[in-house]
């Protein structure tokens, strides 16, 4: 019986040559469709490149206006054609993140106002591993594991905390948010701390609508997420300031935007937090986040927190 993907020898002649001739092209387009599926991780979108952020905050008190900051240049971003070279972070922490490529894939980060540095590793598309480093020194390691869909867990890995340096840069922020800050500086001290971050997707496989959170250090529980139909201008982007958001630190392993996040924070149970956007086309111009919880005032009594935090995204 004749195969069409079976060897033409010469004079097999015209009809047998044009049965091999679209075997072939049929191989070529299953090899070419299996290596050009999946998310290329740790290239950073380049359709809307973001030039500044503008942000500002609001809090109240039960009905009383608390605080009320200024808005400022959050974030100003540097690129280098179709790299993003450095962003200049102007928040509760100001310093500035180098980026480094491999091709169009994120080969590493510094952080040198922290000493900081950020090596990546990959096998092929996927990433496999960020090692991240303190005075030249392994300090943590966040290691990605995949399934069929992308990738199934993170487990971030403690290795030492130096109190002396910024404590968030590389332990991701639901473990602050769990254990407390001054438990989380201490984690790692002698022994290697494990957090599990195992990952449930959408059907379409494009955004992480649950997080399941486990460790041999911290209390389990579980993050869940909706999100929009419009484009992330942070996906992919695996930066420390990312990663440590005081809110939510994975933002970048989705394609769409979070629209709600229910999750433990600090000592108050689960807190809604909630996101609405206005758009420039299939990206966010504004991004509005509300959260509120009950808290003890200065006099102790019990009070409810509001928190509203603005951002304007500005491209180039």
């Amino acid at each position: 019986m004749e195969s069409g993907l079976s060897f033409c020898p010469r004079g097999c002649g015209r009809t047998g040559w044009r049965r091999w001739r679209s075997g072939i092209m049929l191989l070529l387009l299953i090899v070419l469709t299996t290596v050009g599926c999946g998310k290329k991780e740790g290239v950073v979108s380049t359709n809307h490149k973001i030039d500044h952020v503008m942000a500002v905050e609001t809090i109240w008190q039960d009905t009383t206006l608390f605080y009320e900051g200024e808005e400022f240049v959050a974030e100003q971003w540097v690129w280098d054609g179709r790299k993003v070279v450095r962003i200049d972070y102007r928040g509760e922490y100001q310093y500035s993140e180098n980026f480094f490529y491999d091709g169009r894939k994120i080969k590493s980060t510094t952080v040198p106002a922290y000493n900081l540095r950020s090596e990546f590793q990959y096998d092929g598309r996927k990433l496999e591993q960020i090692d991240v480093f303190k005075k030249d020194k392994l300090s943590a390691t966040m290691a990605f594991v995949h399934d069929d869909n992308g990738v199934s867990e993170i487990v971030c890995s403690t290795f030492e905390v130096d109190s002396a340096m910024l404590w968030p840069m590389w332990v991701p922020k639901p473990i602050k948010m769990m254990v407390g800050e001054s438990v989380a500086k201490n984690i790692g001290s002698n022994a290697l701390k494990e957090v599990h971050y195992r990952l449930t997707w959408d059907e379409n496989h494009k955004n992480v609508e649950k997080i399941d959170v486990s460790g041999n250090s911290i209390q389990s529980y579980s993050i869940k997420l909706t999100y929009d139909n419009k484009r992330n201008p942070y996906d992919q982007l695996f930066a420390n300031h990312e990663i440590n958001e005081p809110i939510f630190g994975f933002k970048m392993l989705s394609e769409n935007n979070v629209k709600s996040i229910k999750m433990p924070y600090l000592n108050h149970g689960n807190v809604d937090f909630n996101y609405s956007y206005t758009y420039d086309g299939e990206y966010p111009s504004t991004c509005n986040l509300s959260y509120s919880y009950i808290t003890l005032s200065d006099t102790f009594d019990s009070v409810m927190l509001k928190v509203e935090q603005k951002e304007k995204f500005f491209y180039k």
